[in-house]
């Protein structure tokens, strides 16, 4: 994706003369998904693929003290089905696919609030501002701005549903933390662990268009004893998969094998 639309002239004649040279001599390359190691086939590297996920830090507090601090702090936020955005506010994150299918979500269920939380360039802030009002669900998308690691973590133990419809993402750490705070996630199918999701029944993969997204996040709303359950399958996949012991174990034992 950003070959395609971040300076792509530049990108791929960096790729050709400098990142290319270098992953082709490495004795290994580390991915964070099977996702990222299949782009980099793509683009003809065919090293030794190793794949280790980020490991994800914990929160300080537990999910039970945080609780209601998010909402309380927000009043507006009580009693509303609160679906969270997460991440840098940024082309590559597909927010002009998720406000008009919040629009199209909210005009059958009209208690839900998308909550929008980060920073980004003004001049695109603004423009989503803009196409929040013009889809006439200004009122109901709320903007937080960039919330600091204990706000952050309050975030995700008060919201119902998290949300990452990215046109291209080689992991998905903030996807990875909801799962952490028992959130059920939908993601785009260019997340990089979208199929580890899937597969664990912690969450929903879409394609990358509107109608789609609007379908999952319905589908989530709708059902709070799926949301409850895909949340309990995310929080046992983190364990399994990002924990921070899993990666430091794998980790060790590439450097292990190299070495020999």
């Amino acid at each position: 994706w950003g070959m395609q639309n971040r300076h792509p002239w530049l990108k791929k004649t960096s790729f050709r003369m400098i990142e290319g040279p270098l992953l082709r001599g490495a004795t290994a390359i580390h991915y964070t998904s099977e996702q990222e190691h299949e782009e980099a086939a793509q683009l003809g590297i065919q090293q030794r693929a190793v794949i280790i996920p980020n490991a994800i830090s914990l929160p300080q507090q537990s999910d039970h003290s945080c609780h209601g601090q998010f909402r309380k702090r927000y009043p507006q936020l009580a009693d509303r089905c609160l679906i969270l955005f997460l991440s840098r506010l940024d082309q590559k994150k597909g927010l002009d696919l998720l406000l008009p299918a919040f629009a199209q979500l909210h005009a059958q269920e009209p208690e839900v609030m998308l909550v929008l939380a980060g920073d980004g360039e003004s001049a695109f802030v603004t423009s989503l501002k803009k196409q929040a009002v013009t889809l006439d669900i200004g009122e109901h998308v709320f903007w937080p701005g960039f919330l600091d690691t204990e706000e952050k973590w309050t975030a995700f133990a008060d919201a119902d549903i998290f949300v990452l419809p990215s046109y291209s993402e080689n992991f998905g750490i903030a996807a990875v933390e909801a799962m952490t705070a028992g959130l059920p996630v939908v993601v785009s199918d260019q997340v990089g662990i979208h199929r580890e999701i899937v597969d664990a029944s912690a969450g929903l993969a879409v394609a990358c268009n509107s109608q789609a997204l609007s379908q999952a996040l319905q589908e989530l709303s709708r059902n709070p004893g799926l949301r409850q359950k895909m949340g309990e399958n995310g929080k046992l996949l983190m364990q399994r998969e990002f924990s921070p012991g899993v990666m430091i174990d794998r980790l060790i034992k590439v450097y292990e094998d190299i070495g020999h």
